[in-house]
């Protein structure tokens, strides 16, 4: 599993990162896709020198600061910046090795990176490589240069590093945020809990989340028709005894699903709130007052 998930890098793509091929690579030189804030092209692998191990650092350090995207090894852009052919590179796991070791002794603190080798069908040993780096919630992140450090960030198709007073407020967003995440988790389970049928003598198991960078899901009648065909009469693996979701519909700026089997506004044996941030909230029925009779008489 690549950890970067980027809707508009699958789109000139089509496919997840993890799942791609030197075909879909092509795309990018087919289309003519210029680079931008999230990808970046390189003709060649870097080297091993200062000043080479110094641009890998830059690159994922300024990537992990921004929007996180994709660095593309092997090929080749025009004047303009936009993909024009793909030579490729010779594809060796040393190169690999040698990237990490790059991020974790020059990047402060060390992004999460994912290394993949695209090997091209025609050519083998030959193809692409692919760094994806995430946006990161541990920034800002800093490269080592001499005895100090610098704080680069993508500029559009370019790199710039951060000012001063950017670089405060980048520190001031990184110790805010668990904060902010604690109080939104408060939120989403207190919305989650209002929408559970309870009485005194039943139990509900209920687990909220919320992730370390908000997300932009479009919750329209797209996003619910894909959540209908995935959960409809489906049963969660963790509650494989569950009657199933059977219910699924659009909340305030979120998806919800939950197991009721009628029109009640209340949410019976399964809950699910998806929220447009990627925060949520899920709830499943775990004992009620006749089946916690039953277990008292056993005792």
């Amino acid at each position: 599993m690549v950890a970067l998930r980027s809707a508009r890098l699958e789109a000139f793509l089509g496919s997840r990162l993890e799942l791609v091929q030197h075909a879909d690579l092509m795309a990018l030189i087919n289309n003519q896709v210029p680079e931008a804030f999230d990808l970046d092209f390189k003709t060649e692998m870097y080297g091993p020198t200062d000043k080479d191990r110094r641009d890998a650092a830059t690159d994922v350090a300024a990537l992990a600061n921004t929007a996180g995207g994709l660095l593309v090894l092997g090929i080749e852009e025009d004047d303009q910046a936009r993909a024009t052919a793909a030579p490729g590179l010779e594809l060796s796991e040393a190169d690999e090795r040698r990237i990490r070791q790059i991020v974790g002794s020059q990047v402060v603190p060390m992004p999460v990176i994912d290394v993949l080798r695209v090997e091209d069908p025609d050519r083998s040993g030959h193809g692409v490589v692919l760094i994806a780096v995430p946006r990161s919630p541990l920034g800002p992140h800093a490269i080592v240069v001499n005895d100090g450090l610098r704080y680069p960030r993508r500029n559009g198709a370019t790199t710039r590093y951060l000012s001063e007073p950017e670089v405060a407020d980048a520190y001031r967003e990184r110790f805010a945020a668990p904060r902010r995440q604690a109080d939104r988790a408060s939120e989403v389970e207190t919305d989650a809990l209002g929408r559970l049928a309870t009485t005194e003598d039943q139990a509900w198991i209920v687990v909220s989340l919320v992730p370390d960078l908000a997300g932009s899901l479009v919750v329209n009648q797209a996003a619910l028709s894909a959540a209908r065909d995935e959960l409809m009469g489906r049963q969660p693996l963790i509650m494989p005894t569950s009657p199933g979701w059977r219910r699924v519909s659009i909340g305030r700026r979120r998806i919800l699903a939950d197991g009721s089997m009628d029109n009640s506004r209340r949410a019976r044996f399964l809950s699910a709130d998806l929220h447009y941030d990627g925060a949520g909230a899920f709830a499943a029925f775990v004992l009620g007052g006749r089946l916690q009779q039953s277990h008292s008489e056993h005792r």
